[in-house]
């Protein structure tokens, strides 16, 4: 695991999801910069910090549909944060 306190910031990618049907799924891949300018996959490390009952997040990054709707979820890793 990276440490939190070494992250400079996260970003997720894709930036934005949409998912066009109930089939549909999306992975993310959630990358820490650290201090010095490596980056580094933190999508296992993440806490989702928003809920949603638009969307299911897995702690491997999959995205999937629960029902029809737009929404926002907002992945923590210590201080930092990423809106998708």
């Amino acid at each position: 695991p990276i440490d939190a306190a070494k992250v400079v910031s996260i970003a997720a990618s894709p930036a934005k999801v949409e998912l066009a049907n109930w089939l549909a799924y999306t992975q993310l891949l959630i990358t820490a910069t650290l201090a010095d300018g490596s980056q580094v996959d933190v999508t296992r490390q993440v806490q989702l910090a928003s809920s949603s009952e638009i969307v299911a997040f897995r702690k491997s990054g999959l995205v999937e549909p629960l029902r029809t709707g737009e929404d926002k979820l907002e992945l923590r890793l210590g201080s930092h944060t990423v809106m998708i």
